[in-house]
């Protein structure tokens, strides 16, 4: 059977063929490092926000609160995405930062789980 362009690709990335493994054909086989560094670039795009909204449906929307009073040492800083501190604490806060019982986290088997973990 002939797989078509807008098919799911067949190797199970959810992805259509023609954004998956359609250009990973047309990749020269010399480079093996660029398709290396270009499913990653793919792995990596959008994962800070689905990291987010897990975050906010798993932890509930005080987490972000917590983690940012936490992160800045409860000094006075209000939050702001797009301020260079982010590339600092988004890292943190998915792979570091974990509820403890003083958070409004309301679900007790996520405190002390940090979000990658959960």
């Amino acid at each position: 059977m002939k797989l078509g362009r807008n098919d799911p690709c067949h190797c199970g990335s959810g992805r259509k063929f023609k954004h998956c493994c359609l250009l990973i054909g047309r990749v020269s086989a010399t480079a093996p490092v660029d398709l290396v560094w270009r499913r990653l670039r793919d792995l990596l795009d959008g994962y800070a926000q689905r990291m987010l909204r897990f975050v906010e449906a798993a932890y509930g929307p005080p987490a972000l609160v917590a983690a940012w009073a936490e992160f800045v040492l409860d000094r006075k800083i209000e939050f702001d995405p797009q301020a260079p501190l982010m590339q600092l604490f988004l890292p943190w806060f998915f792979h570091f930062w974990s509820p403890d019982v003083d958070t409004e986290v309301e679900d007790p088997s996520l405190h002390d789980v940090v979000p990658t973990a959960a």
